[in-house]
Parts: structure tokens; sequence; C-alpha cells
């Protein structure tokens, strides 16, 4: 389960100027694992610590390129977020 201070610490934000917005960050990270990941929550809930690990990088690096990158222009998601998903979608059908 991420923190704000967790997601802090990996972006290196060390105010609480943008807390509102990591906040917001972190709502939309989880709602986009929610939708690339099957079962997402149920998995994250009932999985082991490495599966956890690996899904709360993905939130990680996502929340890092959304906050570096505010401008509103459609964007790709970097392959190293993609491989992650990948293998967060097949570990997760695995354990289901």
């Amino acid at each position: 389960m991420l923190t704000l201070n967790d997601v802090k610490n990996f972006i290196r934000v060390d105010t609480e100027a943008d807390d509102n917005l990591i906040y917001a960050l972190m709502d939309a990270s989880e709602s986009y694992m929610e939708g690339a990941v099957d079962n997402y929550t149920a998995t994250y809930e009932s999985t082991d610590a490495r599966w956890q690990a690996k899904a709360d990088l993905a939130r990680k690096l996502l929340i890092a390129d959304w906050y570096e990158n505010r401008e509103a222009v459609e964007r790709p998601v970097s392959p190293s977020i993609r491989l992650l998903l990948a293998q967060l979608q097949l570990e997760g059908v695995s354990h289901g």
C-alpha cells in the first residue's frame, strides 16, 4: 500500500505544496492499475509481497511520469511501465 511519504520520497518532493496533486495522482494511478490489470484489487490484497512491490513500483513510476509531465498532451506509457504491467497481468492470472 502506497503512502504519501513513499511517493514523495520516490519523486523527490520534500514540501507540502503539492500534496493535494500527489494524492490525486495516487488515486489516478490506482484507477489506472484497476483498468490495466485483471482483478487488480483482489490480487493485490491476496498475493505475495513481491507482486505487491511490483504493483507499487508501477504506480510510483506512473505518478512520477504524470507529476513531471503535467501538460495536457497525450503520451504513451513508458516501456518500463508497460513491462511491469505485463508481468503483473501474467502473474496475477497464475495466482487467480
